[in-house]
C-alpha cells in the first residue's frame, strides 16, 4: 500500500529505464521504493580491513559515536568521541549500542538509478550558463553509517526535503515507515510530526515495518517519517537527492524544522533546477509542474545564500 517493490536491477538499458520511471512515479505519489538485490552484498562480518580496502575508512579516523544510552538521557548530547577502530573492535559488544552516522564516501546511488538524481543533473547542465559564485561546487555527498547491534533511531525525517536512499552492505535493518491517517491535506501529516519529536504519540499514524537485507535499496520520498533499528552490526550507504516529480513533497517538508540534519547549498540546487526547466521534456513539465512548486519554496533556515549571477 505504502511502498513499491521492484525486482532485481539488471544491465539491460530498456528495463532499467522502465524501473526508473516506475521509481519516479511512485516517489511522486508519496510511496517508498524497494529495489531487491540492487547491489552486491558485503561480507557477513564487518572488519576494519574491509572498510579500509573498499572505502578508505581507516581505524585512526576520529569520529563522534552516537551512544543510545546517552541519547535516551539527552538527545542533544548523545556523542562519545573516539576513533573508528574503537567502534569496530567493539562491534559485537552486547553492552554497547553505538553508531557512527556520517562517514563520507564517494559511492552514491547504484548505477542504474543514478539518473533519478535530477539535482546532480541540474548542477552539471547549468554550470556553464550559471557559474557558481562560491569557491567550488558542493553537491549532496553520500555517506556511510556503521552501527553496533541494538541501535534504535526514533521517528524522524531527513534533511530539507530531499529524497533519501539507503542500502545496507553488511547486516540487516528494520525500517518502520509512519503514515498519517489524514492524507487529504499534505500539511496535516507534517504539522503532526512536531508531537513526534517529544511525546512520540503514534495514534494518528499507520505504521509499516520492513526488513532491508544486504544489497536491497530503499528510497523514501521527502518528508517520510521513519524509525530505524539495527538488530545486529551493520554497514550501510545513505544519501539524498532532489527530483522534479517530488517537489510538492519537498515544499511541505522544508516548511518545518524537524529534520535530523543541517544541509548547505540546498537553495542554490533548487535555483539550478529552476534554471533547467526550459530544457526539460514537455511531458515532464505537464505531469510534474515543477515551476509551480519551485516558485513557492522557502529559503533554507540553516544557510542564506545569494542566487547565482545568471539567475
Amino acid at each position: 500500500m505504502y511502498q513499491q517493490f521492484l525486482p532485481a536491477l539488471c544491465g539491460i538499458i530498456k528495463q532499467s529505464r522502465t524501473k526508473r520511471t516506475k521509481s519516479g512515479l511512485s516517489l511522486a505519489a508519496g510511496k517508498c521504493i524497494i529495489v531487491c538485490e540492487a547491489v552486491k552484498p558485503g561480507p557477513l562480518d564487518l572488519t576494519m580491513e574491509y572498510l579500509e580496502k573498499w572505502y578508505g575508512i581507516h581505524g585512526t579516523m576520529p569520529v563522534d559515536m552516537h551512544d543510545m544510552v546517552l541519547w535516551a538521557k539527552n538527545p542533544a548530547h548523545p556523542h562519545v568521541p573516539g576513533m573508528m577502530s574503537d567502534l569496530i573492535l567493539g562491534i559485537n559488544n552486547p553492552n554497547e549500542q553505538r553508531c557512527v552516522l556520517d562517514c563520507p564516501i564517494v559511492v552514491g546511488l547504484p548505477l542504474e538509478q543514478v539518473p533519478l538524481d535530477e539535482s546532480q543533473m541540474a548542477w552539471h547542465r547549468t554550470t556553464r550558463d550559471c557559474p557558481s559564485a562560491g569557491l567550488g561546487i558542493h553537491l549532496g555527498s553520500p555517506w556511510a553509517s556503521v552501527s553496533q547491534g541494538g541501535v534504535l533511531i526514533p521517528p524522524h525525517h531527513d534533511s530539507e526535503g530531499r529524497n533519501t536512499y539507503f542500502f545496507p552492505v553488511t547486516g540487516i535493518q528494520l525500517q518502520t515507515l509512519l503514515f498519517h491517517k489524514i492524507t487529504c491535506d499534505g500539511k496535516v501529516p507534517l504539522q503532526a510530526t512536531k508531537s513526534l519529536c517529544s511525546s512520540h504519540d503514534l495514534d494518528d499514524y499507520d505504521a509499516e515495518t520492513m526488513t532491508i537485507y544486504p544489497g536491497d535499496l530503499l528510497i523514501q520520498p521527502p518528508g517520510q517519517l521513519h524509525a530505524e533499528y539495527n538488530p545486529n552490526p551493520a554497514f550501510a550507504h545513505e544519501g539524498h537527492f532532489f527530483t522534479y516529480g517530488t517537489l510538492h513533497h519537498t515544499l511541505s517538508s522544508r516548511s518545518l524544522e524537524v529534520t535530523t540534519q543541517t544541509c548547505e547549498y540546498m537553495d542554490e540546487t533548487l535555483w539550478r533546477m529552476a534554471a533547467l526547466i526550459p530544457q526539460l521534456p514537455p511531458d515532464q513539465l505537464s505531469v510534474f509542474k515543477p515551476r509551480m512548486y519551485l516558485a513557492q519554496h522557502p529559503s533554507s533556515k540553516s544557510r542564506k545564500k545569494k542566487q547565482p549571477v545568471a539567475l
